[in-house]
């Protein structure tokens, strides 16, 4: 059972207990009066109607924030999915004109990356829906070195062509962790492909490991445009994107970090991050138990 499911059968658990508990004091009304004389005869009544207002408030808000949801997923759907689109019928439309060989290959070029574009967003709700119902784990001892070094591996070409320095702190013999090895590589992938997208060139990103008593301790240290204070409590939301971010990489869907803390705090993990401010850079840290 979800996160979000779970709240809504205990409200509605809570508002079923309720409702047999105004059944009761309304049959035993006189006797609960006479017992509680200096409370007087309205004081019970007034306050289980105040309980029942709060509690379908609590529903009425749970129903209004879960419509705002559908809204912005799919104002965020509709966008993403638009831009590709648009260049795919462009490139078909330019094709059927008389053009050269060289035009015809800049147009595949160009439909090729509009299709990769909408592979990658596709890619990224399945595995979106997949983490957001909570689909089982599977444990192993993993080498977190084998994990960085498969994001490094999968990013190095865009670090390269974007001139960004790029360091590992050395470090001593790293001790095996208990992860999901699939799904704590998405976490790695995002927060290094995020570091690269946010740090501009010549810019500086830095990954360090350090153990603190049963935890091993991931960290992804960049130069970049940094996070400022007003933006810190809403950066792990849903669809969330500060301005900033927008207007630096206009393509993200405010999905990678929600989904990378969900997926943190399935293995009883945690992440966070720290920013001096606006322009300062960002460091996020990863911490997962180390196996026993």
């Amino acid at each position: 059972m979800s996160w979000h499911n779970l709240k809504i059968f205990l409200v509605y658990f809570f508002l079923a207990i309720l409702m047999c508990a105004i059944a009761v004091v309304a049959y035993y009304h006189n006797e609960i009066t006479a017992l509680y004389p200096d409370y007087g005869p309205t004081i019970i009544p007034s306050v289980l109607a105040a309980v029942i207002f709060i509690t379908f408030f609590i529903l009425w808000r749970e129903n209004v924030d879960n419509e705002r949801s559908r809204e912005e997923f799919v104002s965020v759907i509709t966008h993403k999915f638009r831009t590709p689109l648009t260049g795919v019928k462009w490139a078909i439309q330019m094709l059927r004109n008389n053009i050269t060989e060289q035009e015809k290959q800049d147009i595949l070029a160009h439909m090729e990356n509009s299709n990769q574009r909408l592979m990658e967003i596709v890619d990224l709700m399945v595995g979106f829906a997949q983490f957001d119902r909570h689909l089982e784990y599977a444990y192993e001892a993993t080498s977190m070195r084998e994990i960085v070094d498969a994001s490094l591996q999968k990013y190095g070409d865009q670090i390269h062509a974007k001139n960004v320095n790029f360091q590992i702190n050395p470090s001593a013999t790293l001790p095996m962790v208990i992860t999901d090895k699939r799904k704590i590589q998405f976490v790695f992938d995002m927060l290094l492909d995020n570091a690269i997208k946010y740090t501009p060139a010549g810019g500086l990103i830095t990954m360090s490991f350090m153990q603190e008593k049963k935890f091993l301790v991931f960290s992804i240290h960049d130069t970049g445009i940094g996070i400022d204070p007003s933006d810190r409590r809403k950066i792990f939301n849903k669809f969330y994107r500060s301005k900033k971010a927008k207007d630096t990489h206009t393509e993200g869907m405010g999905l990678g970090l929600y989904t990378a803390k969900a997926i943190v705090q399935k293995h009883h993990g945690r992440i966070w991050f720290e920013s001096k401010g606006l322009g300062k850079g960002t460091t996020f840290y990863v911490a997962l138990k180390i196996k026993s």
